[in-house]
Formats: C-alpha cells, structure tokens, sequence
C-alpha cells in the first residue's frame, strides 16, 4: 500500500481502491481521496463505497474474502473500499454476447436486456441494480456477471413457455407479460448518460446529473 492507499484491477473495468485512514497526514483524508478517485471518475464510470452499516449483510461474501484483521479494520472504518465499474465496458461485453443492454441505473434498475432493440419477441427483461451490485459486493467478476444474464435471457423463455413454438416464446411472454404502454416506454428507454447530457440544473440531484456513487 503507497501512502495510504492501494489499488487493483482484477479485470477489464472493474477497479477496487483501499484507502487506509490511519496511514494519511491529518487533514489530508480528502485529498488523498480525491487523487485516488478522480482518474476514474468520467461518463459511464460507477463508483460504489462499500460501508459496515446496518445492511452490511449484503457483503458478507465481500467480508469472507478479507482476513481477520482487515475485516476489523474494515468494520471500524479505518481501511475504506471503492469499487469502480466501468457500465460503458459491461455494455461491450453484453454486445459481444449477443445481447442489446441499456444502461438505466433509475435508482431501481441497472439494465434492461433484449435480443434485439426494437423486436422484443426473442425476449427482453431487466436487471435490478442490487443485483448488480453483486460485482462490487461480493467481488463477482464483471463478465461471469454478463454471460450468465446474458444466457438467463433465452433460458428463462425456454422454461416458462416450453409449449411455444421454437422462437416464439418471447412474442408469447410479451402477450401476457405487457401492454402495449408499457411496451412502448421498454423501447423508447436510452442510457443514463444520455439522460444526463439533457438533464437540467434542476432535475436529478440540481446538478443536471446524478450522483454517480452509490
């Protein structure tokens, strides 16, 4: 760990910082945060700030991968932990596994994936941002995440209409599972940075952008 802080790159865009408070100059914690953060701080970036606070459960895997003294020192905040994701990169990977995503993050969900962008009949549904978040908490890799929503995509149809016909259950999941409203705003979705570019001071967080770290 150099002055404090250390990083790693297990993977193509995904990124975990460790700062160790106690080894800063007082008064300097911001700082160094900041030069720690700022390189990967940008359009499509994700920077989660994994904290023991009262819904710590949902990193209990993130804690089983750490020895008994940076658990502690986890717990007692004295070592902090951000993970970075690159959305822009999972969309790739997505892209490369035949999949068309949209990068929501709305605060509910992180991705809607489709076979296809306008032609929702081989299937089309959406990823929760918690469980997304299971990259960042409990130190899924990035890829493995994307191929296996990529590959639930056709999987789930085939299970929950095995009496269609071969390539219809998605057109058959649509008549039960939408409207035509509904439909229309699942394709009219774009990407939350392009939300950002048209956002105003006043929407989102007065900003004109969301708070890019959860």
């Amino acid at each position: 760990m150099l002055n404090g802080t250390a990083m790693a790159e297990p993977e193509t865009g995904l990124w975990y910082i460790a700062v160790q408070v106690a080894r800063l100059e007082q008064g300097q914690e911001t700082a160094v945060l900041d030069e720690s953060l700022l390189p990967f701080l940008g359009k499509g970036r994700l920077v989660v700030h994994p904290t023991p606070d009262s819904t710590w459960w949902h990193m209990l895997p993130f804690t089983l991968t750490l020895d008994t003294g940076n658990t502690l020192a986890f717990i007692q905040r004295e070592v902090l932990i951000f993970v970075v994701v690159d959305v822009m990169h999972a969309k790739e990977l997505f892209r490369q596994a035949g999949v068309h995503a949209v990068a929501l993050f709305d605060g509910t969900w992180a991705f809607q994936i489709s076979r296809d962008a306008e032609d929702f009949s081989a299937g089309v549904f959406r990823i929760a941002e918690q469980h997304f978040l299971r990259v960042t908490h409990d130190f899924l890799s990035l890829r493995w995440f994307v191929e296996e929503n990529a590959a639930f995509l056709s999987a789930s149809l085939e299970k929950s209409f095995p009496h269609a016909e071969p390539g219809t259950e998605g057109e058959v999941a649509g008549r039960f599972m939408f409207d035509e409203g509904q439909m229309a705003e699942w394709r009219s979705v774009r990407d939350v940075w392009d939300r950002e570019d048209e956002a105003t001071p006043s929407e989102e967080d007065g900003r004109g952008r969301p708070d890019p770290t959860r």
